[in-house]
């Protein structure tokens, strides 16, 4: 399991600190995100936009546009075909990707640095800062 630390720099100006955890659909957690941000809403924007560029395979974005594309050609409604596409998914991220929301969640909000330095230790993860 890998966790990163995604924005360091903005933890200066906004209010809170999220650790979000992303798989790939299996029962096992990928990867940890540590991110600061004003909401869980920006979080997760900022979460996704890293996942896009570092962890692809965690996103769900083709799966979307291909199950959409399926429903039409069952004479689906755009609506409908849309409705059922997107159904359990989570649209974040400035490119609009798409992720289940079974593969993703918080694991906390706001920790101290000791609840999270004995968080990592149990957790055995190494921490690192984005590349």
């Amino acid at each position: 399991m890998r966790f990163v630390v995604v924005n360091p720099g903005e933890r200066s100006w906004t209010r809170h600190r999220y650790v979000l955890w992303f798989s790939n659909g299996g029962v096992w957690v990928s990867i940890y995100l540590l991110v600061w941000a004003n909401s869980l809403d920006d979080a997760l924007d900022e979460a996704v936009d890293y996942i896009s560029d570092h962890a692809a395979g965690l996103l769900d974005t083709e799966y979307v546009h291909s199950e959409y594309e399926l429903l039409l050609s069952h004479g689906l409604s755009s609506e409908q075909a849309w409705a059922e596409a997107t159904q359990d998914m989570i649209c974040a991220g400035n490119n609009g990707d798409w992720i289940s929301s079974q593969c993703c969640g918080v694991e906390m909000e706001d920790p101290t640095r000791d609840v999270l330095k004995k968080w990592i230790a149990a957790k055995d993860l190494r921490p690192g800062v984005q590349p």
